[in-house]
């Protein structure tokens, strides 16, 4: 069986999947738990507050609401090491694969497949260990991405995370897919910062701003 094509990847989070729950749980936080208050100026708190606890549920943290409104945003984690989750979870999310402008070295302005072309993501592991995110393109993104790389042999191909590019590989060929790898490099964060990526890109569109940890304290019993 062919291997998916693997398309390096230096990710430094990832966001945003569909509401789940529609507001605030009334559950009773354990005794190791911590109340995390995101803060975003102007951002939809009743919209994406589910969605980034969802979120956090796919990555296997114990989190949930307990308060969303306009710019801000309650969540009780239950377990303190998943406060880096949180950070993660509260940013954008928002892919796209650009081609590289060859005059300028930047990537043109229009994204050629967005996370919105992803039907699946997943997290998987080499044979070395190392952490990446498996997706699976929708028949017609597949279709546009083999006849992209195609036609673009010898291009560089952008990875764009949140406005910020995290890798440019060059086409050597054609690529069919529709299963395509992203690693997330090494380090002791790669397993967390692939978890986030596969949860923002399972579902949903991205989230329209970046939430900020503005304060961190024992959850209230």
């Amino acid at each position: 069986m062919r291997s998916a094509p693997h398309l390096p990847l230096l990710l430094a989070a990832a966001c945003a999947v569909a509401c789940a729950t529609s507001g605030p749980v009334a559950r009773e936080p354990g005794p190791r738990a911590i109340e995390v208050e995101l803060t975003a100026d102007g951002g939809d708190g009743v919209t994406d507050g589910p969605r980034i606890a969802r979120r956090l549920e796919e990555m296997g943290a114990d989190a949930w609401v307990l308060d969303a409104r306009l710019g801000r945003i309650a969540i009780v984690v239950e377990d303190p090491r998943d406060l880096g989750r949180v950070r993660l979870a509260a940013r954008p999310g928002r892919l796209g694969f650009h081609l590289v402008d060859e005059a300028t070295g930047l990537p043109e302005p229009e994204a050629r497949l967005s996370g919105g072309d992803v039907e699946e993501a997943r997290v998987g592991r080499d044979e070395s260990a190392v952490p990446h995110v498996a997706i699976r393109l929708s028949p017609g993104a597949s279709a546009r991405f083999a006849d992209l790389t195609g036609a673009n042999v010898g291009r560089k191909l952008a990875i764009v995370l949140d406005g910020e590019v995290q890798s440019a590989p060059v086409i050597m060929e054609r690529i069919e897919g529709p299963e395509l790898r992203l690693t997330t490099g090494g380090g002791p964060e790669a397993g967390a910062h692939a978890e986030a990526f596969a949860a923002a890109l399972s579902a949903g569109p991205p989230l329209a701003l970046h939430w900020h940890v503005r304060t961190v304290r024992p959850a209230s019993r």
